[in-house]
């Protein structure tokens, strides 16, 4: 995966298994402009590539001198520029990749219809596996906008390990903020009056009307709650892309110089996780420790958002499957 900014052309290689690598430039006619530039892969799978004025063409290789397999630079040089100064998006969402084939369309649709009322603006959804009922939805999205949808190839990506940093690289410029979050997760300022923006399982089959979103709607139908956990536990960041060098799934490994994390007290946000413990034996590998936090208690998703919410996931839902 390839993105360009102003000074650097980057890209997130996750086949190269080594340090050292060289940049190769070609012109309009492919021809080589040398020298080839040296690099790194750091961190992790990201190699930054220098800018060269007549550069049409480039690739990655080991040594300077191999055979260049061409691919094409990345082509949005003028919007990427202009967004360096003006990101189209205030707030956006790098979504988790989905996994496996069970249907997750109340899932997924609670969880972008949460995160819009919110203040997002924009979703980055990565998907290695997704049922062909739950894409109908997905793509919905991405036509109407509101969100872009990056598939995994089946042996050469590895998305467990490395979606987090593409996502850094693709909100970069493009929005002022971002949110990592799961699927199953919903952030929530504790004061239901303002929104993430002020800080800038069950499966069903198919899709039957207002009985579906009411007995398997996530916000609705779960309330039995575990005590908070110790800040920093299985966190979740809100960050700003332009200052994030390194980022892994709960925390930021590397900032840029100048620049530190803010850690959210329990008095001001929250992250209402939802659970089945009883998929993939949740309940024996986890479940003693959460109970180690307090005892549980009955909660309910904020009654002040309950309402539009529970209405734009039935009129969504009723509008991508009404002719199922």
């Amino acid at each position: 995966m390839k993105f360009s900014a102003k000074d650097w052309i980057i890209e997130v290689h996750t086949s190269i298994q080594i340090y050292k690598v060289y940049c190769r430039y070609l012109d309009v006619n492919q021809k080589e402009i040398k020298p080839a530039v040296e690099s790194v892969v750091f961190p992790e799978f990201t190699i930054y590539c220098c800018r060269r004025s007549r550069a049409h063409y480039m690739s990655i290789t080991t040594t300077k001198d191999e055979k260049i397999n061409q691919t094409r630079l990345h082509s949005c040089f003028i919007r990427e520029y202009v967004c360096l100064v003006y990101p189209k998006y205030t707030l956006s969402l790098c979504v988790k990749p989905m996994y496996g084939k069970e249907p997750k369309f109340v899932l997924f649709a609670e969880y972008i219809e949460h995160y819009k009322l919110q203040g997002v603006q924009h979703f980055y959804i990565y998907v290695k596996d997704v049922d062909k009922y739950t894409e109908k939805l997905i793509k919905h999205y991405v036509k109407s906008g509101e969100a872009e949808v990056i598939y995994f190839r089946d042996k050469q990506d590895r998305p467990e390990i490395e979606w987090h940093l593409d996502c850094i690289h693709r909100s970069r410029h493009h929005s002022k903020y971002t949110i990592y979050a799961d699927m199953d997760e919903r952030i929530l300022p504790t004061d239901t009056s303002t929104t993430l923006s002020t800080y800038t399982s069950f499966y069903q089959e198919k899709f039957q009307g207002e009985k579906t979103v009411k007995e398997h709607l996530p916000t609705l139908v779960y309330h039995k709650t575990a005590s908070p956990a110790p800040v920093g536990y299985t966190a979740k960041c809100i960050i700003d892309p332009k200052k994030v060098f390194l980022m892994w799934v709960h925390h930021v490994a590397i900032y840029f110089p100048g620049y530190e994390g803010y850690e959210v007290p329990k008095s001001e946000g929250i992250i209402r996780h939802y659970r089945d413990i009883m998929m993939g034996d949740w309940y024996k590998h986890y479940l003693p420790g959460v109970e180690k936090f307090g005892p549980f208690t009955e909660t309910d998703y904020p009654p002040t958002l309950m309402k539009q919410l529970y209405e734009n996931v039935k009129t969504k839902l009723d509008f991508v499957y009404k002719h199922d």
